[in-house]
């Protein structure tokens, strides 16, 4: 039997509620050659039952299932293990494809013989979240129709700037994009396992850009990324929570060696995969650590999670490590005067509360993002969500020229990921 052009895959566990919204999006893509494959991290609720319900429907499905709780880096990996396909794509349980998005992307792949294809992505609050007015709420930067191409040695200035949310949406991340078997081949021949600790898809970015020379952005929204306390994408609900569960299956430090570690902040263990893959791949990632960078982006973390979270404490580290770091306090003040700038005066300000103080400048912050994006509106659930951004992509990609347009550096890049943001 040949193999299948994709494999799609989608590892989950105990969060069957969310895979029976998200199971039907992926069973209504209309690429027929592309094999569907549940992985199971040994789940103690209804999976097996919510798959199998749906395997009797499509012939595509399977159920594989790992016969004990594995990190979310090794249930990676074991889904990867049982794929077949040309080209692998990753979803997550709590997401949606659009139905025309495997199509789409085997004809950018067509056109410009890309061995890695990333797309565009909407954002969904799925019913859970406990803000009422964000419940249903989905929210779509239309994209330009446009293919870009990005040359891998740009994605890896930027990533080795540190500066992350500059880029974000355009590096390959595993999800929201396809990835030729080649590179996960050539990738565990050099770290035994393509997803390596701390986070899969942080160790992806750096594996897929260290084995290909050049990959292509399709500026359509194809993927909609859900948001719920059940879903990773829920850090902010419940984040010492959620970061202490996800510690737990794993059997070693994931900051081990990592300097001016901050444990419930994404920050640091981006900077163990940087420090971890300058060690694999001296050449691709080398330079030094942007430590200025680094303490912004934990600092502007922090002020995201103080609109649910007393960050005192940890602020207080953070001040801490840079005094540390720079022999003084005056990049931490800095950072705090900068934060004051932006505060919204109310009059009612209570300057001994840094964290009051954060969560008022992120606010603000929030809002100047989002100008520009455009709020589509609300839907019921994701499947609803899929279809409607599904017409955003039809239209954008009937429309579409043919050639790719070249990033040539990570200024254009960034630029590029501003108006790509999808919320």
């Amino acid at each position: 039997m040949a193999s299948p052009f994709f494999s799609l895959i989608v590892p989950s566990r105990d969060r069957a509620v969310l895979l029976r919204q998200t199971l039907p999006t992926i069973l209504a893509i209309d690429f027929p050659d592309c094999e569907i494959i549940v992985s199971d991290n040994n789940s103690s609720d209804d999976t097996r039952a919510v798959v199998e319900s749906a395997m009797a429907r499509d012939s595509r499905l399977r159920y594989v299932r790992a016969d004990r709780s594995l990190s979310m880096c090794d249930s990676f990996e074991f889904g990867l293990h049982a794929a077949k396909g040309e080209f692998i794509v990753f979803g997550s349980d709590d997401d949606a494809f659009v139905t025309q998005s495997l199509r789409y992307a085997a004809t950018v792949i067509e056109r410009h013989q890309s061995k890695e294809v990333l797309f565009g992505a909407a954002a969904y609050w799925h019913p859970d979240v406990p803000d009422l007015e964000q419940r249903g709420v989905l929210t779509c930067c239309r994209g330009s129709g446009l293919v870009y191409e990005i040359p891998s040695k740009v994605a890896i200035e930027g990533w080795n700037r540190f500066e992350f949310p500059k880029y974000t949406n355009l590096f390959p991340k595993i999800l929201k994009c396809v990835t030729h078997r080649d590179v996960f081949a050539a990738a565990q021949k050099v770290t035994g396992k393509f997803f390596v600790p701390p986070y899969p898809d942080a160790s992806a970015v750096c594996q897929v850009v260290a084995h290909v020379d050049r990959y292509h952005f399709l500026d359509i929204p194809l993927y909609v990324g859900g948001i719920s306390p059940r879903g990773n994408s829920g850090l902010e609900f419940a984040r010492k929570r959620m970061f202490d569960a996800y510690f737990e299956l794993f059997d070693h430090d994931l900051l081990e060696g990592c300097p001016y570690p901050m444990r419930y902040t994404h920050g640091s263990h981006w900077l163990a995969t940087q420090i971890l893959f300058q060690r694999h791949y001296p050449e691709a990632f080398a330079g030094e650590i942007h430590f200025d960078e680094y303490f912004q982006l934990v600092f502007s973390e922090l002020v995201r999670f103080s609109l649910r979270d007393d960050v005192t404490e940890e602020m207080a580290q953070l001040k801490a490590w840079m005094h540390q770091h720079y022999g003084s306090d005056a990049a931490f003040v800095a950072l705090q005067a900068k934060a004051e700038e932006l505060r919204p005066k109310t009059g009612n300000e209570n300057p001994g509360a840094l964290y009051k103080v954060a969560r008022a400048v992120y606010r603000k912050i929030k809002a100047f993002r989002r100008r520009g994006y455009r709020a589509d509106g609300r839907a019921a659930n994701i499947a609803e969500a899929a279809r409607m951004i599904g017409k955003v992509a039809a239209q954008r990609f009937e429309a579409a020229p043919k050639e790719a347009v070249r990033i040539n550096s990570v200024e254009e890049m960034a630029a590029l990921a501003k108006r790509a943001a999808f919320g």
